[in-house]
């Protein structure tokens, strides 16, 4: 059962691009926004006590990370090992610029750092991809992928205040033809196995790209990563795992005839046994979805599926994974 959609926040700004994550560390729910005018935002909230009929311009509070000109994309995750949330930005010129944080017992953000990730070795940077990243604790790697311009995925991690390594991936597809990426760990046959998700645009169909750590990411992809179809032109992709029956679970946007929906499928381990829950109309979110992303909470065993609007609001739907 789907619920929603729940405003849960208003960023004050037009917003283009999100990326959201969920913590077992303070069991709160976090969301980082690039906004037209190049102010980065962050929003967190506890969904078990927001009650969304209070949310209001201020509450729960927004706040602003920093500011980078003709930034294009942005990406979002948690590190554990040192208690920081990240927010990655891509800009224009082809780089990346991260701040990171910490919330103090208040939740207020405290200790804000920003660092430059130059790409200097990356011919082109295609932000219209957006980007995935996750964190993996095996080896404290941090992940942001992207797609260069040549449509060759570009693996990108790092180690605290290291210089970032790379990792290509060659895929079967053209530039024109990737809607959009997205990113995650798995926790199940191996606890620290990466998933890259790529989203056709034309055909729908979505690769889930697996590796289980550095020393084994895979050169070349083949239609064996297919791991499942949607048959209409998709929009955007954002996927995560759900650790209560350990599906992978994906999430596309896409608009027919004039509206915008939110489909969704979900699979296990070896792309079997797919469920497929009842597509979401959004013609219940006033303005024009920019924007989405989506995680699994393991506090309220549900999934979130979290979609900005263009007019700087943030709403929210939820459904169980079984």
């Amino acid at each position: 059962m789907v619920s929603g959609p729940n405003r849960i926040a208003i960023f004050g700004s037009s917003i283009f691009a999100i990326a959201g994550f969920y913590t077992d560390y303070d069991r709160l729910q976090h969301v980082v926004a690039a906004s037209d005018n190049g102010n980065v935002f962050e929003v967190h909230w506890d969904p078990v006590t927001l009650d969304p009929s209070e949310v209001a311009p201020g509450y729960p509070p927004v706040k602003q990370l920093g500011h980078f000109d003709n930034s294009v994309t942005i990406a979002g995750f948690f590190t554990p090992n040192d208690k920081y949330h990240h927010a990655v930005v891509g800009t224009r010129d082809g780089n990346l610029h991260e701040f990171y944080y910490r919330l103090d017992e208040s939740l207020h953000i405290t200790e804000t750092h920003k660092t430059d990730l130059p790409l200097s070795f990356i011919s082109g940077f295609h932000s219209g991809c957006g980007m995935a990243s996750f964190y993996s604790p095996y080896d404290n790697l941090r992940h942001v992928v992207i797609v260069d311009s040549m449509g060759k995925l570009e693996d990108i991690t790092w180690i605290s205040a290291l210089s970032p390594v790379r990792q290509p991936i060659t895929i079967p597809l053209s530039v024109n033809q990737i809607a959009s990426i997205s990113g995650f760990l798995s926790h199940d046959e191996n606890p620290n196995t990466r998933h890259i998700i790529v989203a056709q645009n034309d055909h729908g169909q979505i690769y889930d790209i697996d590796y289980p750590d550095e020393n084994h990411v895979p050169s070349t992809v083949g239609q064996d990563y297919v791991k499942t179809r949607f048959d209409y032109p998709v929009r955007n992709v954002t996927a995560f795992f759900s650790s209560d029956n350990n599906y992978r679970h994906i999430v596309v946007l896409t608009r027919e005839l004039g509206q915008d929906w939110l489909k969704l499928r979900a699979y296990d381990t070896y792309g079997c046994h797919l469920i497929e829950k009842p597509p979401i109309s959004l013609t219940s979110i006033p303005g024009n979805v920019a924007d989405s992303t989506s995680f699994y909470n393991a506090h309220d065993q549900l999934c979130h599926v979290l979609c900005a609007t263009q007019d700087g609001s943030l709403y929210e739907f939820t459904y169980t994974s079984q």
